[in-house]
């Protein structure tokens, strides 16, 4: 159910968990157009408001900020909502895989490319990554794409490769692996880092897909209490820009967004006048992006050539936010920042490390040291807690995800799904942060274990601090964006394990009620 109407309202009878360290809890607010005009404890001030004032008697429940996801991929998301399920929920083996292909193509004409998404081979029972083979077997008359669960890899069929120009001699594209028969050197479909790649030449959503997925993505971040997101696309340029900041001007897409520039696309923005920071609060030019890579085992881009783009982006404004995932890789983002400062120490653009998933002791003492600041997402401990145990390189499984010491170091640490990798609810996130626990029931380094508060502050105001917003979101203060969502549980007060199951009755953004889960909450 959504209302989008804006006017002044006043939620009372509800605890409110502020994150604002001067007023860190109130059991009333008042909200003014788009902005929190007061926030109060004791009796509200009823007699004072004017005229037309919508009362929200919250029921004693409890009010957050609107949640901020650091890192996702927008665009990627909504194409998952119209795609072929193929995610460990809902297949369990190539077979299954296959099965619903089969049964896809029958609903589409011949000929036009099928696209599924969120295979796992991890999960499949068969072990492994399908081949172009068991692809032609389901379907050989559609050209499919088969997008992997973590976005990085995806399998095409024969005829998507052979309309992709894929042959025995094509050459791996830079940061780019193609997997080959051993003996023939034959491409057995699987492609690794080759998205940009690919995309030139299939065929883009069309409208009417684009329309299904986006009033399907934008349901579920309001769902989920997302009045904020951060797209980190490295492949985002001018027309994405233009195409997600349409979404926003037209009102299918309610969150707010900080675009982010990919990195080969900076000179285009730059040289239309585009500056880091441009935009309304609504959509915002954000950092750039800059994918560091070890796909075919070498750093890709190299040392040299990451320090040259940290220090054209820095020079021309624009903070960056570097993918380091493998510790070489993290060391090397660090060194390449610190190389591209003043006497080592990285200026003050809170330049971004992105998921910093296995991360030493000494690598966190020189992220504080040169002011870094980390947006990484907890979430891939509960989705991905039981792959991590089996095939994590045994020097690292003590120092995956440390966010515990991260924060306990100083660090300011963000929170973020990385949708469509993992689905986007923040509370799997704040749980796994605090919890440790995998899906599977596998705990996972327990004293990395953070706070409740802590994890919620992560997802609001200190995600919000790391896109330079912390002024205006974030926290339920006075004066900030009415970015407001309430929740059936206290996360605070709940046994920490019943944190995943917390659901949000009521979403606010930009002072308009967007969402209520109207079986469980009526605002009257």
């Amino acid at each position: 159910m959504m209302d989008e109407s804006r006017q002044t309202l006043c939620l009372y009878n509800c605890n409110i968990i502020t994150m604002d360290p001067v007023v860190p809890q109130a059991s009333w607010l008042t909200v003014n157009g788009k902005f929190i005009s007061k926030v109060g404890t004791g009796m509200p001030p009823f007699d004072h408001l004017p005229y037309g004032t919508r009362y929200i008697d919250c029921l004693g429940g409890t009010a957050l900020p609107g949640f901020n996801d650091s890192h996702t991929h927008i665009l990627s998301s909504v194409a998952r909502e119209t795609a072929v399920d193929c995610s460990p929920f809902s297949v369990t083996s190539i077979e299954g895989i296959k099965t619903k292909l089969m049964d896809y193509s029958k609903l589409v004409p011949k000929g036009n490319w099928i696209k599924a998404s969120g295979y796992d081979e991890f999960h499949l029972e068969d072990a492994r990554h399908p081949t172009r083979w068991d692809l032609d077997d389901a379907i050989p008359d559609y050209p499919v794409k088969l997008i992997h669960r973590s976005g990085h890899a995806m399998v095409l069929n024969s005829l998507a490769m052979h309309i992709a120009g894929i042959t025995d001699i094509t050459i791996d594209p830079p940061g780019s692996f193609i997997e080959r028969q051993h003996l023939t050197g034959t491409p057995t479909g699987l492609l690794f880092d080759m998205n940009e790649y690919i995309n030139k030449v299939i065929p883009e959503l069309s409208e009417e897909d684009i329309s299904i997925g986006l009033g399907r993505y934008n349901k579920l971040c309001l769902s989920y209490g997302l009045t904020s997101l951060n797209d980190a696309s490295v492949n985002n340029d001018l027309r994405k820009m233009d195409l997600l900041k349409g979404f926003k001007e037209n009102g299918t897409l309610v969150p707010s967004i900080n675009f982010m520039v990919g990195i080969d696309h900076l000179e285009d923005f730059l040289r239309k006048g585009i500056k880091f920071g441009d935009g309304l609060d609504s959509f915002r030019i954000s950092s750039a992006k800059i994918v560091l890579s070890l796909t075919t085992g070498v750093l890709n881009p190299g040392k040299k050539e990451l320090r040259d783009l940290i220090v054209y982006a820095n020079r021309n404004g624009f903070q960056v936010a570097i993918h380091a995932v493998e510790n070489e890789s993290i060391m090397a983002a660090i060194s390449a920042l610190e190389d591209s400062g003043n006497n080592g120490v990285v200026n003050g653009f809170r330049n971004r490390i992105e998921h910093c998933s296995e991360c030493t002791p000494d690598l966190i003492d020189r992220i504080i040291k040169n002011h870094i600041v980390v947006s990484t997402q907890p979430g891939f401990l509960y989705y991905n807690g039981q792959r991590y145990l089996s095939e994590v390189d045994q020097r690292y499984k003590e120092f995956l995800y440390p966010i515990g010491s991260l924060i306990k170091s100083g660090v300011t640490l963000a929170y973020g799904s990385d949708s469509p990798v993992i689905p986007m609810n923040p509370m799997v996130g704040i749980s796994a942060a605090v919890n440790r626990l995998s899906k599977s029931g596998d705990i996972l380094q327990p004293r990395e274990r953070v706070s409740v508060l802590n994890a919620i502050k992560s997802y609001t105001i200190d995600s919000a601090y790391l896109s330079w917003q912390e002024k205006v979101r974030g926290s339920i203060s006075e004066g900030k964006i009415a970015d407001i969502i309430l929740v059936d549980s206290n996360p605070l007060e709940i046994h920490p394990e019943e944190i995943i199951n917390v659901q949000v009755l009521m979403t606010i953004a930009a002072g308009a009620v967007v969402w209520i889960d109207g079986k469980r909450f009526n605002s009257g």
